[in-house]
């Protein structure tokens, strides 16, 4: 059986900050009025349609890449407190 070691506080560490990028880029998602509101500036009905469409894409990606980072996030945090709980299981034996 091989040796290995998890730095469980590493691993919090890194769910904390994608969680932190997360949160931002849901903020992000939040505004996608400054796409669409140039969109209008152009004159043109196709240039706005488009951009209009763009901005819709572009907050649904932002929305679905916020949701996959902080399911990532809890995963991470889920493996801190399996490998925790796999350690005190195994007891001082283990060590």
């Amino acid at each position: 059986m091989a040796d290995y070691a998890v730095q469980t506080d590493r691993l919090r560490e890194v769910a904390a900050m994608l969680c932190d990028a997360a949160d931002a880029t849901r903020d992000v998602a939040e505004h996608p009025g400054v796409v669409r509101g140039r969109a209008h500036c152009g004159g043109d009905a196709e240039l706005t349609r488009q951009a209009e469409l763009f901005a819709d894409r572009w907050h649904e990606g932002l929305r679905l890449m916020a949701a996959q980072t902080r399911r990532t996030a809890d995963a991470l945090r889920l493996a801190a407190e399996v490998y925790e709980q796999a350690d005190r299981l195994a007891g001082p034996a283990a060590r």
